[in-house]
């Protein structure tokens, strides 16, 4: 089998090392970071094992639960925590959904949701019903914000921003209709099961990367960390790849870095500079994560709350989920430059907590993390790179590149699967080809002289 090299070991490179190497290609993982996951993986802190961002699947995510339980059977069960979804600000908004067929459960969760007037719930149904036709190209390309008016000034501010900022990594003045539309269809008006909200009850290192790892190594694929690859240079019927003391040829390659990365190890000139481009194109909004440790006791009335706050979007209880007593993760998405300094932001995130939680102690502790290029501004008409390349041994993976999600982790895997079991084929196709042309009975039935 062919000897394939995966630049970039986030969730979209991890996923498609793992397809290769389970096609029985010669797998090379290279990842510029000291280890793997990414924009979701495992940090250290005073003991504790944190995550440098706190994330949330859904359960429409399939390709990203079917791949963790495919690295390690049962492991979603056991790391992930499942919940309807629920939006709720304490002393203002709460709604669930409970555990019916959809679309029942969103209407029912709408009729039993608190702090929402009649009218208020009549005009969610009504910005819904409006972004829906976005999917039907109906009204033109529209801003989030354009496409929802007019809603109330409070369903915006407990509703449509957070959802917006936590699903698109976009303002919502700013995203694509189209984008936020197409993901409540996925996660609304699929399976029941669609909606719900998994908390990991362990860090991400230990979801993803770790099992990965291993079923990478069971299967002799190489693994180097702390390697930037700075020139990806096809060649005729391969792949080369340079970096700091290194430099080797594949026969084929995926680069699943970054998009700046991976725009500034393409090649230069044409046919290269229109890809390049677009990847240059992509606007980054950065996410950053305040990890505020309280007297063990403290804790959020639910799992996950919101704060309507511009500057703090989410608070998720680790204790609850992690078993981390007293350790509460509050989560701003959405995040522009200048991102300001880390110790007053978090004064702030602990003062939209003190506004919902009463008798909140001081925090003992904090961390903030920021993953400055986390994820691309979706916006409306966004010309987002093809997985292909001009090369055919050369493709892209990312949550990036063409399709119908925003920045998630689901899009990262599904663009990693994608891309590599494109290139197999592509690859199992040329060898074939080759072993035909090769043969004697085709030169026979080829020669002039036959």
């Amino acid at each position: 089998m062919s000897a394939v090299a995966v630049v970039g070991g986030g969730w979209a490179g991890m996923a498609a090392a793992v397809e290769l190497a389970a096609r029985g290609h010669q797998v090379t993982l290279l990842e510029a970071a000291p280890h793997l996951g990414g924009r979701a993986r495992r940090v250290d802190w005073n003991g504790l094992a944190v995550d440098n961002g706190q994330h949330m699947l859904l359960g429409a995510y399939k390709a990203s639960l079917q791949l963790i339980e495919r690295l390690e059977p049962g492991l979603v069960a056991q790391a992930f925590w499942r919940l309807p979804m629920r939006f709720s600000v304490p002393g203002e908004f709460s709604l669930r959904l409970p555990r019916l067929p959809a679309p029942l459960h969103l209407l029912a969760g709408l009729l039993r949701a608190q702090g929402l007037r009649p009218r208020d719930k009549i005009a969610l149904l009504r910005g819904m019903a409006r972004l829906e036709r976005q999917l039907a190209g109906d009204g033109g390309p529209l801003t989030a914000a354009a496409a929802l008016q007019p809603q109330p000034p409070r369903l915006l501010a407990a509703w449509w921003q957070p959802l917006c900022a936590s699903a698109l990594n976009t303002p919502l003045q700013e995203a694509s209709a189209q984008v936020l539309a197409h993901v409540l269809r996925v996660a609304l008006h699929g399976r029941r099961g669609d909606s719900d909200f998994l908390l990991p009850r362990v860090d991400l290192g230990r979801i993803l990367a770790e099992p990965a790892a291993h079923f990478l190594h069971a299967r002799g694929a190489r693994i180097i960390t702390g390697l930037r690859v700075a020139s990806v240079l096809p060649e005729a019927s391969s792949v080369r790849l340079s970096g700091r003391d290194f430099d080797a040829s594949f026969d084929a390659a995926i680069v699943a870095a970054a998009p700046r990365q991976a725009a500034l190890a393409l090649p230069a000139g044409e046919p290269w500079e229109a890809l390049r481009r677009d990847l240059l194109n992509l606007t980054a909004y950065a996410i950053r994560t305040a990890y505020l440790r309280y007297p063990q006791g403290t804790s959020l009335p639910e799992p996950m709350i919101g704060l309507m706050d511009e500057a703090a979007h989410f608070a998720f209880d680790r204790g609850a989920s992690h078993g981390q007593a007293g350790l509460i993760a509050v989560v701003q998405s959405a995040v522009r430059a200048p991102l300001g300094e880390n110790s007053a932001w978090a004064r702030r995130c602990h003062l939209a907590l003190r506004r919902r939680l009463e008798n909140l102690p001081e925090p003992l502790a904090c961390k903030v993390i920021t993953e400055k290029q986390a994820a691309f501004a979706c916006v409306p008409q966004l010309r987002r790179p093809p997985a292909d390349t001009p090369h055919p041994r050369l493709m892209l993976a990312g949550d990036y590149v063409a399709g119908p999600f925003p920045a998630t982790l689901e899009g990262a895997v599904m663009a990693g699967l994608q891309s590599a079991t494109q290139l197999s084929l592509r690859l199992s196709a040329e060898s074939a080809s080759r072993c035909i042309t090769q043969s004697p009975l085709y030169r026979k039935i080829a020669s002039p002289d036959a």
